[in-house]
């Protein structure tokens, strides 16, 4: 899954969007499959199933600027896993109760961590004791 978000900046921080300011907006597969268009806009979401592999693109553009104006866009692209909205997804009970479950995994991941480096330094007083019984 792939999400994005796209907002032209105002040039005037505090002030609107003059109108002039608008983009064409496409997002299209390397193969050229088009996922999205957006026509005379100043901001836009997107969302499409990656079903084609390689690369996807998204080209902005501003047509007919007379005099040429300088426009900064904010972008935003997320795939894969951030692409999720989980505070949609899981409610406050259930992160709770899947915070508790990390934990005992975590806490669990640390013993075995623990015990490894017993074994480690058993091993290695083990074969001390074998190397010094031969010689």
């Amino acid at each position: 899954m792939t999400v994005g978000k796209y907002s032209i900046v105002s040039p005037s921080e505090g002030q609107p969007l003059p109108d002039s300011h608008k983009l064409v907006v496409r997002v299209s597969s390397s193969k050229g499959n088009n996922y999205h268009l957006g026509d005379q806009v100043d901001s836009g979401t997107f969302g499409f199933l990656a079903t084609e592999s390689g690369d996807y693109t998204t080209c902005f553009w501003a047509n007919k600027h007379k005099p040429p104006v300088k426009m900064t866009i904010d972008f935003d692209w997320k795939s894969g896993v951030a692409a999720k909205d989980w505070s949609k997804i899981a409610k406050k009970g259930q992160i709770e109760t899947m915070e508790i479950e990390l934990k005992k995994l975590y806490d669990t991941v640390a013993s075995i961590h623990e015990e490894m480096f017993y074994l480690r330094e058993r091993y290695e007083t083990i074969m001390a004791v074998i190397i010094a019984v031969n010689s």
